[in-house]
Protein backbone atom coordinates (compact mmCIF):
# COMPACT_ATOMS: atom_id res chain seq x y z
CA UNK A 1 0.00 0.00 0.00
CA UNK A 2 1.35 3.41 -1.03
CA UNK A 3 1.10 6.20 1.52
CA UNK A 4 1.77 9.67 0.27
CA UNK A 5 3.95 11.72 2.58
CA UNK A 6 2.73 15.15 3.58
CA UNK A 7 4.65 17.85 1.76
CA UNK A 8 4.15 21.24 3.47
CA UNK A 9 5.65 22.97 0.44
CA UNK A 10 2.91 22.03 -1.95
CA UNK A 11 2.35 19.04 -4.15
CA UNK A 12 4.38 18.57 -7.29
CA UNK A 13 4.94 21.48 -9.64
CA UNK A 14 2.44 23.70 -7.83
CA UNK A 15 4.69 23.96 -4.78
CA UNK A 16 7.87 24.71 -6.71
CA UNK A 17 9.14 28.23 -7.12
CA UNK A 18 9.23 29.47 -10.69
CA UNK A 19 11.06 32.60 -11.91
CA UNK A 20 7.86 34.23 -13.19
CA UNK A 21 6.56 34.27 -9.60
CA UNK A 22 8.92 37.15 -8.75
CA UNK A 23 6.97 39.79 -10.67
CA UNK A 24 3.64 38.39 -9.50
CA UNK A 25 4.83 38.36 -5.87
CA UNK A 26 5.97 41.98 -6.15
CA UNK A 27 2.61 43.07 -7.58
CA UNK A 28 0.63 41.13 -4.97
CA UNK A 29 2.68 42.69 -2.17
CA UNK A 30 2.21 46.12 -3.74
CA UNK A 31 -1.55 45.55 -3.60
CA UNK A 32 -1.30 44.70 0.09
CA UNK A 33 -2.03 41.00 -0.23
CA UNK A 34 -1.56 38.93 2.92
CA UNK A 35 0.55 35.79 2.93
CA UNK A 36 -2.65 33.72 2.92
CA UNK A 37 -3.87 35.57 -0.19
CA UNK A 38 -0.49 35.11 -1.88
CA UNK A 39 -0.60 31.39 -1.03
CA UNK A 40 -4.11 31.15 -2.49
CA UNK A 41 -2.96 32.95 -5.65
CA UNK A 42 -0.08 30.50 -6.19
CA UNK A 43 -2.31 27.59 -5.09
CA UNK A 44 0.05 26.55 -2.29
CA UNK A 45 -0.16 26.31 1.47
CA UNK A 46 0.89 29.22 3.70
CA UNK A 47 3.76 27.05 4.97
CA UNK A 48 5.10 27.08 1.41
CA UNK A 49 5.13 30.87 1.46
CA UNK A 50 7.06 30.76 4.75
CA UNK A 51 9.46 28.23 3.25
CA UNK A 52 9.99 30.37 0.12
CA UNK A 53 10.67 33.42 2.29
CA UNK A 54 13.32 31.54 4.24
CA UNK A 55 15.01 29.72 1.38
CA UNK A 56 14.47 31.87 -1.70
CA UNK A 57 16.04 35.34 -1.56
CA UNK A 58 14.37 36.36 -4.85
CA UNK A 59 10.92 35.69 -3.39
CA UNK A 60 11.75 37.36 -0.07
CA UNK A 61 13.14 40.44 -1.83
CA UNK A 62 10.13 40.75 -4.17
CA UNK A 63 7.77 40.47 -1.22
CA UNK A 64 9.69 43.00 0.85
CA UNK A 65 10.15 45.43 -2.07
CA UNK A 66 6.44 45.40 -2.89
CA UNK A 67 5.41 46.01 0.72
CA UNK A 68 7.95 48.81 1.23
CA UNK A 69 6.98 50.55 -2.00
CA UNK A 70 3.28 50.34 -1.14
CA UNK A 71 3.95 51.80 2.31
CA UNK A 72 6.11 54.56 0.79
CA UNK A 73 3.41 55.54 -1.69
CA UNK A 74 0.72 55.66 0.98
CA UNK A 75 2.98 57.60 3.37
CA UNK A 76 3.81 60.11 0.63
CA UNK A 77 0.15 60.57 -0.27
CA UNK A 78 -0.80 60.95 3.39
CA UNK A 79 1.99 63.48 3.87
CA UNK A 80 0.71 65.51 0.91
CA UNK A 81 -2.84 65.31 2.26
CA UNK A 82 -1.69 66.56 5.67
CA UNK A 83 0.21 69.53 4.18
CA UNK A 84 -2.05 70.43 1.28
CA UNK A 85 -1.00 70.24 -2.35
CA UNK A 86 -1.65 71.52 -5.84
CA UNK A 87 -2.47 69.43 -8.86
CA UNK A 88 -2.68 70.38 -12.56
CA UNK A 89 -6.11 69.92 -14.06
CA UNK A 90 -8.26 71.21 -16.89
CA UNK A 91 -11.55 73.03 -16.92
CA UNK A 92 -13.74 72.46 -19.98
CA UNK A 93 -16.20 75.14 -21.03
CA UNK A 94 -18.70 75.20 -23.84
CA UNK A 95 -17.91 78.12 -26.12
CA UNK A 96 -20.54 79.35 -28.57
CA UNK A 97 -18.98 80.78 -31.74
CA UNK A 98 -21.07 82.96 -34.08
CA UNK A 99 -19.93 83.89 -37.53
CA UNK A 100 -21.55 86.44 -39.78
CA UNK A 101 -21.37 86.16 -43.54
CA UNK A 102 -21.48 89.65 -45.06
CA UNK A 103 -22.50 88.41 -48.49
CA UNK A 104 -25.43 86.26 -47.47
CA UNK A 105 -26.11 88.09 -44.23
CA UNK A 106 -26.42 84.81 -42.39
CA UNK A 107 -25.31 84.10 -38.89
CA UNK A 108 -23.99 80.62 -38.22
CA UNK A 109 -23.51 79.27 -34.77
CA UNK A 110 -21.41 76.41 -33.57
CA UNK A 111 -20.31 75.21 -30.16
CA UNK A 112 -16.77 74.18 -29.45
CA UNK A 113 -15.03 73.01 -26.35
CA UNK A 114 -12.73 75.48 -24.66
CA UNK A 115 -10.09 73.70 -22.59
CA UNK A 116 -8.50 75.83 -19.88
CA UNK A 117 -5.52 74.45 -17.95
CA UNK A 118 -5.78 75.19 -14.24
CA UNK A 119 -3.97 74.35 -11.01
CA UNK A 120 -6.27 72.96 -8.32
CA UNK A 121 -5.36 73.59 -4.70
CA UNK A 122 -6.25 71.04 -2.05
CA UNK A 123 -5.94 72.56 1.45
CA UNK A 124 -4.29 70.68 4.32
CA UNK A 125 -6.44 68.08 6.02
CA UNK A 126 -6.22 68.60 9.81
CA UNK A 127 -7.21 65.00 10.55
CA UNK A 128 -4.41 63.67 8.33
CA UNK A 129 -1.93 66.08 9.92
CA UNK A 130 -2.93 64.98 13.41
CA UNK A 131 -2.65 61.27 12.53
CA UNK A 132 0.73 61.85 10.88
CA UNK A 133 2.05 63.57 13.99
CA UNK A 134 0.57 60.92 16.30
CA UNK A 135 2.57 58.27 14.47
CA UNK A 136 5.78 60.26 13.98
CA UNK A 137 5.92 62.01 17.38
CA UNK A 138 3.93 59.72 19.63
CA UNK A 139 5.18 61.25 22.89
CA UNK A 140 3.93 64.71 21.90
CA UNK A 141 0.78 63.96 19.89
CA UNK A 142 -0.60 60.60 21.04
CA UNK A 143 -4.26 60.40 21.94
CA UNK A 144 -4.22 60.14 25.71
CA UNK A 145 -6.99 60.70 28.12
CA UNK A 146 -6.75 64.07 29.73
CA UNK A 147 -5.73 63.97 33.35
CA UNK A 148 -8.19 66.71 34.14
CA UNK A 149 -11.78 65.65 33.74
CA UNK A 150 -14.81 67.84 34.12
CA UNK A 151 -17.62 65.91 35.73
CA UNK A 152 -20.90 67.62 36.33
CA UNK A 153 -23.11 65.99 38.90
CA UNK A 154 -26.38 67.05 40.40
CA UNK A 155 -24.50 69.47 42.62
CA UNK A 156 -22.49 70.90 39.65
CA UNK A 157 -19.08 69.62 40.81
CA UNK A 158 -16.20 70.95 38.74
CA UNK A 159 -13.42 68.44 39.39
CA UNK A 160 -10.67 70.71 38.02
CA UNK A 161 -11.60 73.47 40.44
CA UNK A 162 -11.98 70.91 43.22
CA UNK A 163 -8.51 69.53 42.54
CA UNK A 164 -6.91 72.97 42.60
CA UNK A 165 -8.55 74.10 45.84
CA UNK A 166 -8.59 71.01 48.05
CA UNK A 167 -6.26 72.72 50.49
CA UNK A 168 -9.41 74.20 52.04
CA UNK A 169 -11.94 71.30 52.06
CA UNK A 170 -14.42 73.19 54.27
CA UNK A 171 -15.73 75.10 51.25
CA UNK A 172 -17.04 71.88 49.63
CA UNK A 173 -20.03 69.75 50.44
CA UNK A 174 -19.65 66.18 51.69
CA UNK A 175 -20.87 64.89 48.32
CA UNK A 176 -18.21 66.88 46.46
CA UNK A 177 -15.46 65.64 48.79
CA UNK A 178 -16.65 62.04 48.36
CA UNK A 179 -16.31 62.48 44.59
CA UNK A 180 -12.82 63.87 45.12
CA UNK A 181 -11.93 60.75 47.12
CA UNK A 182 -13.37 58.44 44.43
CA UNK A 183 -11.39 60.20 41.71
CA UNK A 184 -8.19 60.17 43.74
CA UNK A 185 -7.93 63.95 43.87
CA UNK A 186 -7.48 64.19 47.63
CA UNK A 187 -3.92 62.95 47.95
CA UNK A 188 -2.18 65.12 50.51
CA UNK A 189 -5.37 67.05 51.35
CA UNK A 190 -7.03 66.96 54.74
CA UNK A 191 -10.63 66.17 53.82
CA UNK A 192 -11.95 64.32 56.90
CA UNK A 193 -14.47 62.40 54.76
CA UNK A 194 -14.82 58.70 55.31
CA UNK A 195 -15.42 56.32 52.42
CA UNK A 196 -18.59 54.26 52.50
Amino acid sequence: MYVRKYNPHGAGAKGRWRPEFEKQTYKLALLGATEKEIADFFEVDTTTITYWKQTNPVFATALKRGRIEADMNVAHSYYKLANGFTHPDIHILSNRVRTFNMDTREVTERTEALVIPIIKYFPPNPFAAQKWLQVRQRDKWADVQQSQVNIIMEGQVDVNLLQENLSDPKQYSTEELEWALKLGLTQGANTNVSRN
